[in-house]
């Protein structure tokens, strides 16, 4: 077996598992029916998978592939496959017979496809998550009695940085945020555990976002991109980025391009020292291999010698049952960790635990 037939079989089966159990049923309120469809249809279809060898594996390919062909659609690109998309019809056909023509589609514009997905990355920036951020903020705030410094790696356009200028609505009755801002957001609380909740956000002295590739708000080509990673069915996802993209036009953020572990350091260095530095980041570390994880772990625990570091994580990693928010303490050069509250991906709900 040659090295790319390997590699072709190991995409078939990434495939029917996303076609099955992260765009199909079992995942509910986050299903994709098309791209479930889809992903089975293209699990059986080396042609199509072959658009993805040269693309970086670590990637979430079934979103890269699918959101290359929905931003070629929303560019314009006129084809019969549009009309199963329920972001560009009203009434998109059902999903049973589309993979012939997205099979046709993909062999039409292979080279367009196949540019987009080796040059971009998977990138959405799900502002719904930032009511799972704001109990950590809290907690964190009254911990150390200190004004926050963020750092948010993996900010794509920088959206969550914003979250002190969108409101909060939680299932037990409680509300904080900016309860007049066009964005605002609705949290179930689950377990018997509130989380920590203030009437007034945190204050924050500096925030800056890190990204390999940010997203430039004011590039349409680049905010397509931002549109098209947005399953077609899910049209309040799609709604609340276009809310958010719209308060964002009025704020100026910072995201710096690069590896995180490249111009970390730098940052850390000229964050205010009189606040909690805390860097923070959702569906990031997925992207990292296990030796730059230790890598990060150990450059926050050096810098840790200086003055303490907070590292505050969502992520769904390997062996875990679902997303976790978990809070990394590096102190004096000791680490702890606390297993904070268990969310929903994009923010639907927390139980919190901690």
């Amino acid at each position: 077996m040659t090295q790319q037939d390997a590699l072709l079989d190991n995409l078939a089966r990434r495939f029917e598992h996303m076609g099955s159990s992260v765009y199909g049923v079992t995942n509910v309120v986050n299903a994709s029916p098309l791209y479930a469809a889809l992903s089975l249809g293209a699990a059986q279809d080396r042609e199509t998978l072959s658009l993805l060898l040269y693309a970086d594996q670590r990637q979430q390919l079934g979103n890269l592939l699918f959101g290359a062909v929905h931003y070629l659609l929303l560019g314009g690109i006129q084809h019969p496959i549009a009309e199963y998309f329920a972001s560009l019809n009203s009434a998109p056909h059902p999903p049973d017979d589309a993979y012939p023509l997205f099979q046709a589609f993909c062999r039409e514009y292979a080279d367009a496809i196949r540019a987009l997905v080796n040059t971009r990355s998977v990138q959405t920036n799900e502002v719904r998550r930032c009511a799972c951020w704001i109990p950590a903020f809290v907690m964190l705030a009254q911990r150390t009695g200190q004004p926050l410094a963020l750092v948010e790696m993996g900010s794509s356009a920088g959206l969550n940085l914003l979250f002190r200028h969108y409101g909060y609505h939680y299932s037990d009755g409680r509300k904080t945020g900016d309860l007049q801002s066009p964005i605002q957001l609705a949290c179930e609380v689950r377990g018997d555990k509130p989380p920590p909740l203030a009437e007034a956000l945190p204050a924050v002295v500096s925030q800056i976002g890190i990204d390999l590739n940010p997203v430039n708000l004011h590039d349409p080509d680049t905010v397509r991109w931002l549109r098209a990673l947005v399953w077609p069915e899910h049209r309040d996802r799609a709604a609340l980025l276009d809310r958010a993209l719209t308060v964002a036009a009025g704020h100026s953020l910072e995201v710096i391009s690069g590896n995180a572990l490249d111009v970390l350091p730098d940052v850390l260095a000229n964050t205010p020292r009189d606040a909690a530095l805390c860097i923070f980041h959702s569906y990031t570390l997925v992207y990292f291999s296990k030796d730059e994880r230790n890598a990060l772990a150990q450059l926050l625990l050096t810098h840790s010698a200086h003055r303490p570091v907070y590292r505050l994580s969502m992520e769904w990693l390997a062996g875990q049952d679902g997303p976790q928010i978990e809070l990394h303490s590096y102190l004096n050069g000791e680490t702890q960790m606390e297993l904070l509250a268990y969310a929903e991906s994009h923010g639907r709900w927390i139980e919190w635990l901690a």
